[in-house]
């Protein structure tokens, strides 16, 4: 039987430097080690567990960077996972898939359409042809794994709303996330005022761009973070945030330009409404575009 060593470099290109081996040798055992202690009920394999771990570091320029940097449990809970255990499955549903679940009712979809989702999901994980490890093995090691589960399962929402033409992204449900009318200080506006605001607050979300509105829709509805919000789009985190800033300033740039084209305001009530808009944006984009 191959050693995990030789294991791995069967599914590798080649056999490593001879100067490397003991060393890959030992960060390999290590890791299979602490992963079987997490999860003393599954039985996992070494060429099994290297074959796993081959597709996260094939390529890598730094092997042992790489290799250090895996998550030894979910490394032996996926492989497991992959290899169709029952177990293993249902331990990594209880694990991931419950705020997957939660998200896809955050997007208001019904629990019919959610248990379809979350099936569609396990296929895409862990189905894979006859030869080929499933997509799971690939995701282990990316990044944190629930976060990378739970945006996959907002994928499937997001497509399946699409298809359905039935998307949460009308500027209305937008408008009840940022709460503009429940604001203490709406109580001391003038009605009005207070329903121009919110007219214009949302044509100006109607105005945004489709991707504006899903970014928006993902931030506030669905709670991402701006590396899920990112990672969504296969855009870098910075990119992201750029996007949410400029968000923003256009909507609050927008909808104060309307009001004071459509409203003949007290200075007192502009600057009311004005502060009021600024307030509920800084509260709702706060969290996500705070400094790290």
């Amino acid at each position: 039987m191959a050693s995990l060593l030789e294991a791995l470099e069967a599914r590798l290109d080649g056999p490593l430097p001879a100067d490397e081996r003991p060393r890959v040798a030992a960060v390999l055992a290590d890791l299979l080690g602490r992963g079987r202690l997490a999860w003393p009920d599954l039985a996992v394999t070494d060429e099994a567990f290297a074959a796993c771990v081959a597709v996260r570091v094939r390529g890598s320029v730094r092997l042992l960077d790489a290799l250090s940097a895996l998550p030894a449990d979910d490394l032996v809970l996926v492989t497991a996972c992959a290899h169709g255990d029952a177990g293993a499955i249902e331990g990594f549903e209880e694990r991931y898939f419950r705020p997957a679940r939660e998200a896809l009712r955050r997007m208001r979809c019904d629990a019919a359409v959610i248990e379809d989702l979350l099936q569609r999901l396990r296929e895409r994980l862990f189905v894979a042809p006859a030869g080929e490890l499933p997509r799971i093995c690939a995701l282990v090691g990316g990044g944190d794994l629930g976060a990378l589960v739970r945006i996959a399962a907002v994928r499937l929402g997001l497509n399946a709303a699409r298809d359905d033409r039935r998307s949460d992204d009308d500027p209305e449900s937008l408008l009840e996330r940022l709460a503009i009318d429940l604001d203490p200080e709406a109580e001391l506006i003038a009605a009005h005022a207070r329903s121009a605001l919110a007219r214009a607050f949302t044509d100006t979300l109607a105005a945004l761009t489709a991707r504006d509105r899903t970014v928006l829709r993902l931030h506030l509805v669905h709670g991402l973070s701006i590396d899920e919000i990112g990672a969504t789009f296969r855009v870098h985190r910075s990119t992201a945030a750029r996007w949410l800033a400029k968000i923003r300033s256009d909507l609050e740039e927008g909808t104060l330009k309307l009001l004071r084209e459509r409203l003949d305001l007290s200075e007192g009530e502009a600057a009311s409404l004005a502060r009021l808009l600024q307030s509920r944006l800084e509260i709702s984009f706060s969290r996500v575009l705070a400094p790290d």
